[in-house]
């Protein structure tokens, strides 16, 4: 209820723009090696499902500010807390991830306390942009837990979906060979086959939309993935062209909820792409096989 990613109330608007600003003035170069230093110290025996997502939740963490021995407490907490946000969660799993909010809200606050404007932390450019001095509001603490589980799924089905485009498509594989390539393919994939394929919208009043009343309390399922194929939104909405005059995504929002984190999630996922060619050559490309997770509104894959 605090995170301003969700909501629109006043306590919401206070937070945003600094949020906004913090992930807005961030170094993107610095964090693709970030993310590229964290990929070398995952254990090299890890399912490569298990890396989609402890990759780009531990090179948040890092630079939310948290040190090296503490990324994979924060990566299981974590894992544990996404649970919450899924209608599919049973009570074991709605517990655990209760008990993973309040450590992370724990951790947090006490990383905030020595948290200096000068370390060059994302942590201390929300703390600066915000003028906020410790001990932290509750809203505040929570939107930093907002920015770790906003990088969980969402990123490691970005990720997996890159990797598909290039298992299913070997003519894109001399484009991985630079990074800027790498983003161009992470970039078609968040339209040619997003991580998040849907979202909700609720009426607060009756109104109308494009002919069709609603009453209060209604619920609108807004299908991302099929407006992104839409040949009157993006030319040849078929073909995954890494390379596009005007790709048009909306799977980071629009307007006043697009995500200011759009441009670090890319990042993110292009660094984790190149971390895992490193480790696979194109014969294993070829060899991979994969299902997806059991989800409402996200298609995140799972390798066998």
């Amino acid at each position: 209820g605090h995170l301003v990613r969700m909501n629109d109330g006043p306590a919401h608007q206070a937070h945003r723009p600094a949020l906004q600003r913090a992930l807005a003035g961030l170094d993107l170069q610095a964090a693709h090696a970030a993310a590229l230093d964290v990929a070398r110290q995952l254990p090299a025996q890890a399912p490569l499902s298990e890396v989609l997502f402890s990759l780009p939740v531990r090179a948040m963490a890092h630079l939310l500010g948290f040190d090296g021995a503490s990324l994979p407490q924060v990566d299981r907490w974590m894992r544990d807390f996404v649970a919450c946000l899924s209608p599919l969660s049973n009570a074991d799993q709605l517990q655990a991830a209760s008990m993973a909010a309040g450590a992370l809200m724990n951790r947090f606050e006490t990383l905030s306390v020595n948290a200096s404007p000068r370390d060059g932390t994302l942590l201390a450019a929300v703390l600066a942009e915000s003028a906020a001095s410790a001990p932290l509001s509750r809203a505040l603490l929570a939107n930093l837990v907002g920015l770790l589980s906003q990088t969980c799924d969402a990123t490691a089905g970005l990720l997996g979906n890159s990797l598909i485009a290039l298992a299913r498509e070997p003519a894109l594989r001399p484009l991985a060979r630079t990074r800027d390539g790498l983003l161009a393919i992470v970039e078609e994939t968040c339209r040619h086959d997003p991580s998040v394929q849907n979202t909700r919208r609720f009426a607060i009043e009756p109104l109308e939309i494009a002919g069709t009343s609603l009453a209060a309390g209604d619920a609108v399922l807004v299908l991302l993935a099929s407006a992104h194929r839409d040949p009157a939104f993006n030319p040849e909405p078929d073909r995954f062209m890494p390379v596009r005059a005007r790709r048009r995504v909306l799977g980071f929002g629009h307007g006043m909820h697009a995500c200011p984190g759009q441009a670090l999630a890319c990042t993110l996922a292009a660094a984790g792409l190149e971390a895992l060619l490193s480790q696979r050559s194109a014969p294993d490309l070829d060899a991979l096989s994969w299902h997806y997770r059991p989800s409402v509104n996200g298609r995140i894959p799972v390798f066998d």
